[in-house]
């Protein structure tokens, strides 16, 4: 029976007997029964210190892997202090603490977010990959390519690259920067040879890559299989001072690409650059300095495959010549020139004939103060319904012959803004354009004319037109033989003319034309006779 330790004493006085015989028990035998007792209580004590130790361990470990969270959570900080908008690269600005910027927790971060629960990286600097945890956080930035293979090297697979950074080429494992021009060209048989590019440039090639194997530098290549190849190609020069016909007729070319390594700083010209490429597909000249060119005539001449070009970034300051610059790009969809800025040219003469794909030219920003000549200019843009030339500055303009020629689609066509004092050849203006019922020129200045042949052939829907202020045309006996109209003129119209003018023109007139004089000159209608 066991007995309470508050009435042991009480119950061992009153039963004598229990106690003289506890009395006379051996010390040996009290221990050995005593220490079972002390060694369950010993070790209790062992196991609750051990666990004790335990947890303040782990809470002191969390406590140091989330030190950021518990500052941000317990820190005291001045709510008066201005608060801070920005902060440097791997650093952030807690939600609760605006007055400070905190140190991301992960090394080579770049963007951080921080708030009271977390503060994780976003982004890693450049070189290094995220490393990201259950979560999809990221817990580490690291290299994502060993500083051994390339340090423009994006991804690895053991020694070699996988890809490369923007403006560098993935070759045999290796990133390259010092290629100048990456050209693709397209065979339709076995065992052809290609030209690469023109003689006059084939002293400035220093090595070839051909379908990633090395070759001798050449004028041409012979590829042993059909299908479409790639030619890296090194200059040992790539400051050259012409351009001119570079890739001249050359045929199997469907696209090209130019480093950042192919300077053009100090070209003058880029005459016929690309003319005659007729399987030019697509083209990347964003690297073109075009600062010293004064000559970008017949550039993309006869590149019937191209159905766009980006040249709105060039800097056209001392270009002179844009003459037949995209002529007969049959394909042409769009031209990108909203911010080319022409201000010094004199010559714009069939800068876009030919371009029957054409359906829309934005012509804001072009510059035409000091251009002398616009002869075919637009002529065969045979997909525009209408061309927006209140822009256009003329008054230097010398040149207007078959300006909108077969433009055949053209409906609508404003030119009050044209400024043509200076104008001494309108030949073909509007002939063609098979589609405009009405043209207003009475603004025309036409005093320094001397030829108007064929100015309005083979119109058939033009039955408004008010030329009354053209002057008289003398000594120009092969106008009084053409006149502007022919059998293919719509038969019937009205006319706004002046009287001595219409009888420089009444012989090509079509009998059934009304006919209003200036009032200037007469106050009679008439019927043409």
């Amino acid at each position: 029976m066991l007995i309470p330790d508050s009435s042991r004493e009480e119950h061992l006085k009153g039963n004598s007997d229990l106690f003289s015989e506890l009395s006379i028990l051996s010390k040996d035998k009290i221990i050995k029964k005593a220490l079972p007792r002390i060694k369950i209580k010993v070790t209790s004590e062992v196991i609750s210190s051990i666990i004790t130790i335990i947890i303040s361990i782990g809470f002191m470990l969390f406590y140091l892997s989330h030190k950021d969270i518990f500052d941000a959570l317990f820190d005291p900080y001045d709510k008066d202090a201005p608060a801070v908008t920005s902060c440097d690269p791997g650093y952030f600005i807690p939600t609760n603490d605006k007055t400070e910027c905190k140190k991301c927790s992960v090394n080579y971060c770049i963007k951080c977010s921080g708030n009271t629960r977390r503060n994780t990286c976003q982004q890693c600097h450049e070189m290094y990959a995220p490393v990201r945890d259950r979560f999809d956080r990221i817990k580490e930035c690291v290299r994502s390519c060993e500083k051994g293979i390339d340090y423009k090297c994006v991804t690895c697979s053991g020694e070699q690259c996988g890809s490369c950074n923007q403006g560098y080429i993935l070759f045999k494992g290796k990133c390259l920067d010092n290629f100048s021009i990456k050209g693709f060209y397209r065979t339709k048989e076995d065992n052809q040879s290609v030209i690469l590019i023109n003689k006059p440039y084939a002293k400035y090639i220093k090595e070839l890559i051909v379908d990633g194997e090395s070759a001798k530098a050449s004028l041409s290549v012979t590829f042993p299989k059909k299908g479409e190849h790639i030619v890296l190609m090194i200059l040992n020069d790539n400051e050259l001072e012409s351009g001119e016909r570079m890739f001249y007729n050359v045929p199997n070319l469907f696209s090209i690409e130019f480093s950042t390594q192919f300077r053009t700083d100090n070209m003058k010209t880029m005459k016929e650059m690309f003319k005659d490429c007729t399987m030019l597909e697509t083209l990347d000249i964003t690297n073109f300095n075009t600062k010293k060119v004064t000559d970008l005539s017949y550039m993309f001449q006869n590149c019937v495959a191209l159905e766009s070009v980006v040249v709105d970034y060039f800097d056209t300051t001392n270009v002179k010549d844009i003459s037949y610059m995209f002529a007969n790009c049959s394909k042409l969809i769009s031209v990108s020139i909203s911010y080319f800025k022409p201000q010094n040219v004199i010559d714009m003469s069939g800068l876009f004939y030919g371009c029957s794909g054409l359906e829309l030219i934005d012509l804001e920003n072009f510059k035409t103060e000091k251009v002398e000549y616009m002869s075919y200019m637009f002529a065969g843009c045979s997909s525009l319904p209408s061309i927006d030339v209140s822009y256009m500055k003329t008054n230097n303009a010398k040149d207007m012959s078959y300006m909108f020629y077969n433009c055949s689609k053209l409906n609508k066509l404003n030119l009050n803004v044209f400024d043509t004092k200076n104008v001494n050849n309108m030949e073909g203006m509007f002939e063609g354009c098979s589609n405009l019922p009405a043209i207003d020129l009475k603004h025309f200045d036409t005093k320094n004319v001397k030829n108007m042949n064929r100015m309005f052939y083979r119109c058939p829907k033009l039955e408004r037109i008010d030329i009354s202020n053209f002057e008289e045309i003398k000594g120009d006996p092969k106008f009084s033989k053409s006149g502007i109209f022919d059998n293919n003129s719509s038969k019937k119209g009205n006319m706004k003319v002046n009287e001595k003018f219409y009888d420089c023109v009444k012989e090509n007139i079509p009998s059934k034309w009304k006919i209003e004089f200036n009032k200037n000159n007469s106050n009679n209608d008439k019927k043409n006779n």
